[in-house]
């Protein structure tokens, strides 16, 4: 390894770690520990596709043009759900771990920070119109269910932070709503 110019320590050291992740990752391809759902409310991105397709179909058959395309906007925020879904934290480690000298760099990552804030951002606003759009019995459904989710004893404490951060938003975006705070 030497006659390339790569520390035979660091190799191994990178070996062991790549060989961690990948056991880590294939534990999380085995699924969610037993009673806990794959999304937050149990239901799973197949499933609202198959939700959205029959629903998308009905608006069609009935003419109503602004449903058929709330339809596709769902359909696409599913099909990007399992796009940021498919990705995980350990997967940029991983890379480096591999290959110091991955194609990756620090610039590129905080491009994707900065693309991670807008969604953030977007993902903000756009919660707070649908809320607004929402009855309020289901909202506070969610609240709870977000609130249970976290309750949960297989939640990881960091989920369980951010469902607690959801469900405060969603309960903040209510009471602006109620309070007459549009």
């Amino acid at each position: 390894m030497a006659d390339y110019g790569v520390n035979e320590t660091a190799a191994k050291n990178a070996a062991t770690k790549a060989q961690t992740l990948i056991a880590e990752r294939e534990r999380a391809a085995q699924g969610p520990p037993p009673g806990k759902p794959q999304n937050w409310d149990g239901v799973s991105n197949a499933k609202r596709q198959r939700t959205i397709k029959d629903a998308q179909r009905d608006a069609q058959r009935a003419g109503n043009e602004a449903a058929e395309r709330l339809m596709q906007f769902r359909r696409r925020v599913v099909d990007a759900c399992r796009v940021l879904e498919s990705w995980q934290p350990g997967d940029l480690e991983l890379i480096r771990a591999v290959d110091e000298f991955a194609d990756v760099t620090y610039g590129d990552i905080g491009s994707c920070l900065d693309d991670l804030i807008t969604l953030e951002l977007w993902l903000d606003r756009t919660r707070r119109t649908f809320t607004l759009y929402t009855d309020e019995d289901k909202v506070r459904t969610r609240i709870l269910k977000l609130r249970e989710q976290a309750a949960h004893p297989s939640t990881e404490p960091a989920e369980a932070a951010a469902y607690t951060a959801r469900a405060g938003k969603l309960e903040r975006d209510l009471e602006s709503r109620l309070g007459g705070g549009r």
